[in-house]
């Protein structure tokens, strides 16, 4: 760091766990507004991720009796901070239907879907 650039390092707590959200050097310039821009804007992707992630974790928990975790698969949405990645698990009911918990609960419907696997 010099006397121009100003170093961050930013957690948050999620879920009990510690998240870093990254670590930014900015250049004290013209460009200041802009450096700091995309420096919230990529944090609030791993801050977005982080809370998905600990939405799945706490929906385990609350699995109807009967549904089978057949493990997780990623998703990709977009979202107002930019494409979000996250690996959610999937259930398959009594019925054989498969079960998302975390999508159904935040109403991320197919179309702000880029990539599923």
């Amino acid at each position: 760091m010099t006397a121009s650039t100003v170093k961050f390092i930013i957690t948050a707590e999620v879920a009990e766990q510690r998240v870093e959200l990254g670590q930014f050097e900015i250049q004290i310039s013209e460009k200041l507004d802009e450096s700091i821009y995309q420096g919230m804007q990529g944090m609030g992707k791993v801050l977005y991720g982080a809370i998905l992630q600990g939405i799945d974790d706490g929906l385990r928990e609350t699995a109807p009796e009967g549904w089978q975790n057949i493990g997780r698969e990623q998703r990709t949405v977009m979202t107002c901070v930019g494409s979000i990645t996250y690996k959610r698990r999937i259930y398959k009911d009594k019925q054989g239907k498969r079960r998302k918990p975390v999508d159904k609960l935040l109403e991320l419907e197919a179309q702000n879907v880029i990539y599923t696997t």
